[in-house]
């Protein structure tokens, strides 16, 4: 596995599952340079973001897409609506295979992954997902 190249990053994730979410925070937690807070739903991330001034917003936000009161999809679309939230890079994890899932965050351009079903894998998701955040940000510098 790669090694990370970090710099500060602040991610913001939202899933209705309590042992992914504490395992999403575990691994995040544990790679230097990078914060994460999360949520049990995509509303209470919502509300969280129009709350905070521009200097707090994150760099990145993942989403789980069934979640019971906002969906990811409709959390994304909530975001996307928001002039100053609608740079944000988003990305879904999702148990979902629906086709209709798939083409929509496509035509969104959010990238969907799979939640993987190991720890191990998971991390190597994180990693990936991660690796390609640094890449964007270094774009932007």
């Amino acid at each position: 596995m790669s090694q990370l190249r970090v710099c500060s990053r602040h991610i913001l994730i939202a899933d209705d599952d309590p042992d992914d979410l504490d395992m999403y925070m575990e691994i995040i937690g544990g790679i230097p340079g990078f914060t994460i807070l999360s949520f049990s739903d995509g509303k209470y991330l919502f509300d969280h973001l129009v709350q905070i001034p521009d200097e707090n917003l994150p760099d990145l936000i993942i989403l789980d897409l069934n979640m019971p009161l906002w969906s990811g999809h409709k959390t994304v679309e909530a975001i996307r609506k928001t002039d100053r939230l609608k740079e944000i890079r988003v990305v879904i994890i999702t148990t979902s295979n629906y086709e209709q899932d798939k083409l929509l965050c496509s035509h969104l351009n959010i990238p969907m992954y799979t939640k993987a079903s190991s720890y191990t894998d998971v991390k190597e998701l994180f990693h990936y997902i991660l690796a390609e955040e640094n890449q964007t940000a270094a774009q932007n510098f």
